[in-house]
C-alpha cells in the first residue's frame, strides 16, 4: 500500500543530535530542554546511533549506570535507517517490523532528517486506520494507545495526559479541541 507521501515530505529536517563524548546527564538535560525523546549520536556528520528515553530508563537507571558515563555506553548502535526518497508506508513497515518510533533519513551516507511516528502521523492522518491494524504506537513514557476511536496519550496543548482526537494537525484532549 503506497502512499504517495515520501519519508522526506513528513521528516525533521533538523534532528537534534549529541556528541559521542556526552554524558548520559548532558543527554538528560537536552532531551529536557528541547522536550524530545531521542538524540543522534553524530561525529564529522556521520552516525553512529541513538538513544531514547527508554535506552535512559532501561539501560541507564535500571542497570544503576553513573549519569557521568558516555552515552556510547547504552546508545543503539546499528541503528535502522530510511531513504529520504522511500514512502511513508515503508517507514512504518521498518518502524513495525523492528519495533522502533524512530528512523534516521539517511542519503549517500549522510544524516538528513529524522522520520517519528508523530511525524507520520501529522503530514498522513488517515495512515491511523493502518496503524491500528498492525501495531501499538509507544514512545517510551509518552505512550499512546491507538484505539479506533481516538488516542490516548498527551495533547499537545496543555500536555495532560488523556483522550486525544486528531484536530487541526494537532493530538489535542476535548477540552483543548473545544478552545480551538
Amino acid at each position: 500500500m503506497k502512499t504517495g507521501v515520501k519519508v522526506a515530505d513528513a521528516m525533521t529536517n533538523e534532528p537534534k543530535y549529541i556528541s559521542p563524548s556526552a554524558t548520559l546527564k548532558q543527554c538528560i538535560n537536552q532531551m529536557k530542554l528541547d522536550r524530545i525523546g531521542s538524540l543522534l549520536i553524530i561525529e564529522n556528520e556521520k552516525l553512529l546511533g541513538i538513544i531514547t528515553e527508554t535506552d535512559l530508563i532501561q539501560k541507564a537507571f535500571a542497570e544503576n549506570k553513573d549519569i557521568t558515563e558516555l552515552v556510547t555506553t547504552i546508545m543503539t548502535q546499528n541503528t535502522i535507517t530510511i531513504n529520504p526518497d522511500e514512502d511513508i508506508y515503508e517507514a512504518l513497515k521498518l518502524m513495525q517490523q523492528h519495533q522502533v518510533t524512530r528512523l534516521p533519513v539517511i542519503k549517500n551516507e549522510k544524516l538528513v532528517g529524522l522520520l517519528t511516528i508523530k511525524d507520520v502521523i501529522k503530514i498522513q492522518p488517515q495512515i491511523i486506520d493502518w496503524l491500528i491494524e498492525k501495531h501499538r504506537l509507544t514512545e517510551s513514557t509518552n505512550q499512546a494507545f491507538i484505539s479506533k476511536d481516538y488516542v490516548e496519550g498527551e495533547c499537545e496543548i496543555c500536555e495532560n495526559r488523556d483522550e486525544l482526537n486528531f484536530y487541526k494537525g494537532k493530538w489535542l484532549c476535548s477540552d483543548c479541541k473545544r478552545r480551538q
